[in-house]
């Protein structure tokens, strides 16, 4: 009877323990928001912190509360793109060619040369390829249904494009490395202090992690990288922005359908190349429907992102 006591106690105490551990892990991964029927959890922000950080490093440099607040944030986005897509297709899936050249774009960024490379580099941010995977599929399903939206509302006036080209067909060609942060308020008051605060944080934290953190672009994950852009390739209000900025300068807020646009120059090259203007005419029409449709992107995310309730909790 004795040992059946003391076995009695000894399950107690099991039972009070377990107890002890799930309620313990409950609080560690407390929901943090509500979208709709979707929930994002503290252990879903960690994992998204990791991910963000392994695709930006830059990212490390802030707290853990910004962090955690910029993780949110695109989860939010995120899970709202995936609940919309969910009404174009019966499944998540993209073919495996187009999968793997998004992985390559990916890797190519971060100067990783290789897939098993690249699966190496992750693991250090305790992230799995199939995790990446899942967002890659998400986010161009995204831009295919953008595309099957609004690409007959993309407009291309071929003419002023080629003109672009001529003008500079005899001068000394010049590109430019930028970043972006994109942001818009909802009222034309609100623009100044939306303003201030991003030039705040600027002087702060840094370019890169502002626009992480401000951002409404897709760039953002990257610190607002576009990447190298041919002069010919801007439009004439945003080449005028640019003309008179030194590397390392930023550009005054530059309208755009989608909101403000903040430029800022990485990096100049100057360089020598005969123009073919056909070939750049092409690459100037596909660099001008991209920009048309990651406008209608955002403005189309914006739209249907009031149709939500995100409650933070």
């Amino acid at each position: 009877m004795i040992l059946f006591g003391n076995n009695k106690i000894y399950i107690i105490i099991i039972l009070c323990l377990i107890n002890l551990i799930t309620t313990s892990v409950a609080v560690e991964n407390r929901i943090l928001v509500k979208i709709n029927n979707q929930i994002i959890t503290l252990l879903d922000t960690n994992n998204e912190s990791n991910y963000l950080m392994a695709l930006n490093p830059n990212i490390e440099k802030l707290n853990n509360k910004e962090i955690l607040t910029i993780a949110k944030n695109s989860l939010i986005r995120e899970k709202i793109k995936y609940e919309e897509i969910l009404k174009y297709v019966d499944e998540v899936k993209i073919d495996k060619e187009y999968l793997d050249n998004f992985i390559r774009s990916t890797y190519s960024q971060l100067g990783i040369k290789s897939e098993d490379e690249f699966i190496n580099y992750i693991k250090k941010y305790d992230i799995d390829i199939d995790i990446i995977k899942k967002k890659i599929t998400i986010e161009a399903i995204w831009n295919q249904i953008i595309f099957s939206k609004f690409s007959n509302r993309v407009k291309l006036d071929k003419d002023e494009l080629k003109k672009r080209i001529l003008k500079i067909k005899n001068e000394k060609n010049k590109r430019y490395f930028l970043s972006e942060i994109l942001f818009n308020v909802v009222v034309k008051s609100d623009f100044e202090k939306k303003y201030s605060e991003i030039k705040d944080s600027i002087s702060k934290i840094g370019f890169e992690n502002t626009a992480i953190t401000f951002s409404v672009s897709d760039t953002s994950k990257i610190g607002g990288k576009i990447g190298w852009i041919n002069e010919s390739s801007l439009n004439n209000k945003i080449k005028k922005s640019l003309n008179n900025l030194k590397v390392g300068q930023l550009s005054e807020p530059i309208t755009s359908p989608s909101g403000f646009i903040i430029l800022k120059i990485n990096d100049i090259e100057f360089y020598d190349k005969e123009i073919d203007i056909d070939s750049e005419l092409k690459s100037l029409e596909k660099i001008e429907i991209n920009k048309q449709l990651n406008q209608f992107s955002n403005i189309y995310f914006n739209k249907i992102k009031k149709d939500f309730t995100i409650n933070e909790l």
